[in-house]
């Protein structure tokens, strides 16, 4: 998407896992660059490496600062088209909006229907094949598990994503996880997160070691491995055209394990409520006596 105004960033918050299609936005990029228009790109490595390989032969990326995500990889649109359907038939909805992590719903594929009201959420390792098969390596596109970017060395100026593995005691726990990275990979890059600090659009941040950031964090060193399943899905895919039926019959022995898992903890919390908090603290101590 192309913004021009600093309203429009709203547009575009929150993670969307799933291909983007930038054909359109080429040309826009191509009049803008060659009007020595300051222009920011942001988007996947390959997708910044496109970009750059077409400005270069122009020798107009002066102008031109790259921005890259720290990928995990990513999912054909289609596949996230035909699940988001299925789910909109089975709760018989309208989809307004689709989420994966929002402010509301953090690392939760949500659904909201016409009057804007969630209607489906769920969590990576709960039940829905297209997060499921998202995490776990099994539907994303087939450049991903031979990806050249996925390592140390960045094509970009910068690159920003989350601080995976983060070991700081100094910052409690429930904000670990919003602590996120920022990778200055040229001069362009340094000077400019340097410009963004002294003008204190940058105000809370801790400088740390390369090796610490890409440690845990496996798209800055590694390419993801195809999920042991994967063949099983290709092959009913390309008999079906049926995401659902595919990618549930991948994912079978997984979902079957989760909702085992699910059923114990489900009566749990219901039977513990019948008890006073009092009974139940005693009950915990005893056996951690034990």
């Amino acid at each position: 998407m192309q913004l021009n105004d600093i309203g429009d960033i709203k547009k575009v918050i929150g993670s969307k896992y799933c291909h983007a299609d930038l054909s359109r936005i080429f040309k826009n990029l191509e009049e803008d660059i060659l009007k020595d228009k300051k222009v920011l790109f942001i988007g996947l490595p390959c997708q910044a490496a496109a970009v750059k390989m077409k400005f270069a032969r122009f020798k107009k990326l002066d102008n031109l600062i790259l921005v890259d995500l720290a990928c995990h990889g990513i999912v054909p649109q289609e596949y996230l088209q035909q699940h988001v359907s299925y789910i909109a038939n089975k709760y018989h909805k309208e989809v307004s909006k689709i989420t994966f992590r929002d402010k509301n719903s953090s690392y939760y594929l949500s659904l909201y229907d016409n009057k804007f009201e969630k209607f489906y959420s769920k969590q990576p390792k709960q039940d829905d094949v297209y997060y499921r098969g998202f995490t776990n390596n099994l539907i994303l596109r087939e450049n991903c598990y031979n990806c050249h970017y996925a390592r140390k060395e960045r094509i970009t100026d910068i690159t920003i994503g989350d601080f995976d593995g983060l070991n700081d005691n100094r910052i409690s726990e429930e904000n670990k996880s919003q602590v996120s990275i920022i990778l200055t990979n040229t001069k362009k890059g340094e000077e400019i997160i340097n410009l963004l600090i002294s003008n204190k659009k940058i105000v809370a941040y801790r400088q740390k070691s390369v090796e610490a950031a890409i440690e845990h964090n496996k798209a800055l060193n590694s390419k993801v491995i195809k999920h042991e399943n994967r063949k099983t899905f290709e092959n009913e895919y390309i008999l079906s055209n049926n995401f659902e039926k595919a990618a549930t019959l991948a994912l079978k022995n997984e979902i079957k394990k989760y909702r085992l898992l699910i059923v114990p903890k489900f009566i749990y919390r219901n039977v513990s409520k019948l008890f006073p908090k009092k009974f139940k603290q005693k009950v915990k101590n005893i056996i951690r006596k034990t």
